[in-house]
């Protein structure tokens, strides 16, 4: 089974990181600032949306950050004057920004 989740901006740590890895053998990394976790045992899917919410991950699709993606922004972009990630976090804090 594939769980999928929105990370918030695209941040991980590397703590979260390693708790993603924790939840299912395999993880895909999307373009669109999002993980997907695959091969997830079906019967675990509702502890690992658990899990997830926990890691701060946007779940269902009505969660702000499930609809907000960033650029990069002045940090990895010599062609922006803002950091974009810092400046999103104004309209739709994260429940547990963990980065």
């Amino acid at each position: 089974m594939c769980v999928g989740a929105q990370v918030p901006l695209g941040r991980l740590s590397a703590a979260t990181l390693s708790a993603l890895a924790d939840l299912a053998p395999r993880l895909r990394m999307t373009p669109w600032q999002s993980v997907m976790l695959l091969d997830a045992l079906s019967a675990a899917a509702q502890a690992v949306v658990k899990q997830l919410i926990a890691l701060g991950l946007a779940t269902t699709p009505d969660e702000p950050f499930a609809r907000l993606i960033a650029c990069t922004g002045s940090q990895g972009c010599a062609k922006s004057f803002v950091d974009t990630k810092t400046f999103s976090l104004g309209p739709c804090p994260p429940r547990a920004m963990s980065t």
